[in-house]
């Protein structure tokens, strides 16, 4: 669920309130921005709504920011985390976020990096897999993009368009789902 910028007027369920639906039989992902001085106590609170429910294992963290990023390390070690991004410039040692950032995505304390399609090539892909990382494609809408992000070998795409992306796996041969 996004309750981003194109989120409909209504109220939204609370995270405890979508979690409460999992069963067991559903994975998340929560993405978590630096929002701390906005909101006091968010990152607790939703660590402890995951924790509460049982479901460390079936969760994984998401942010942009690598300050982020290293406190969920800190705060939650045993729930696998996300690293989202535009793009590495490996020759300069940056990695475009939400910011330009010194040190590589490949350097990252995560199990998981979420990359845009304008930073994904197969190449980039086989980089990121030899050094032990699951890779997630993100804005990945069109069947063009998808087909490319599912060229590279990515682990999952994230899309607007999962009904496609269904199709378009059912086309390949030995297609499984993704195993956290």
């Amino acid at each position: 669920m996004d309750g981003g910028a194109g989120a409909k007027p209504g109220r939204l369920a609370s995270l405890d309130e979508v979690l409460a639906l999992a069963g067991g039989t559903h994975y998340f992902i929560v993405e978590l921005k630096d929002d701390e001085a906005r909101y006091p106590g968010l990152t607790a609170r939703v660590l402890a709504a995951i924790r509460a429910r049982g479901l460390a294992g079936r969760v994984v963290l998401k942010t942009f920011d690598v300050g982020m990023l290293a406190r969920l390390a800190e705060l939650a070690p045993e729930i696998p985390r996300l690293y989202v991004y535009v793009m590495e410039f490996p020759r300069l040692g940056l990695t475009l976020d939400h910011a330009l950032t010194r040190g590589a995505a490949t350097a990252r304390d995560a199990r998981w990096l979420q990359v845009h399609r304008y930073g994904l090539s197969p190449a980039y892909a086989e980089r990121v897999h030899r050094a032990g990382y699951r890779l997630v494609a993100w804005d990945v809408h069109e069947e063009e993009t998808m087909r490319a992000a599912l060229a590279a070998d990515v682990d999952a795409i994230e899309t607007d368009d999962p009904a496609q992306l269904r199709r378009l796996l059912a086309e390949r041969e030995g297609c499984a789902p993704v195993s956290w």
